[in-house]
């Protein structure tokens, strides 16, 4: 093998070792954190099946829970029956869904996260109008 051979080899390896390397694929445990900036408001619910009661959050609540969902520790796969809804309302018109029992915080899949609470939400519920 002659010297341009494996100079040509070894860039062509490093070249793809470098493109790989930068790929990192999201894991279904991995959460997506709110920027608190970005939020207009929120609602929480009472219900399963988000046809129950519904107040609205001050600006200061909402922040407050996603501060609570952007510290919270993964939990793994969880399998609850849903207690509260909590919509969290971008200023972008997206809006985030979070179904919640006790301290376990669910968002886009079955992956639970603990916000470290466990009687937060029924308080928030309680002191919301």
């Amino acid at each position: 093998m002659t010297t341009k051979n494996i100079f040509t080899i070894t860039l062509i390896l490093l070249t793809a070792l470098k493109f790989f390397g930068q790929t990192k694929t999201k894991s279904v445990s991995d959460k997506s954190k709110i920027d608190i900036q970005t939020i207009d408001h929120g609602l929480i619910y009472i219900q399963a099946n988000k046809t129950g009661k519904v107040k609205f959050l001050t600006i200061e609540q909402a922040k407050a829970f996603a501060n609570k969902w952007n510290n919270a520790k993964v939990k793994g796969p969880y399998k609850f029956i849903v207690q509260y809804w909590v919509d969290i309302d971008l200023k972008d018109g997206h809006i985030r869904t979070f179904r919640i029992n006790g301290e376990i915080a669910k968002e886009t899949n079955d992956w639970g996260f603990d916000i470290g609470d466990k009687g937060y939400i029924e308080k928030l519920w309680t002191e919301t109008k």
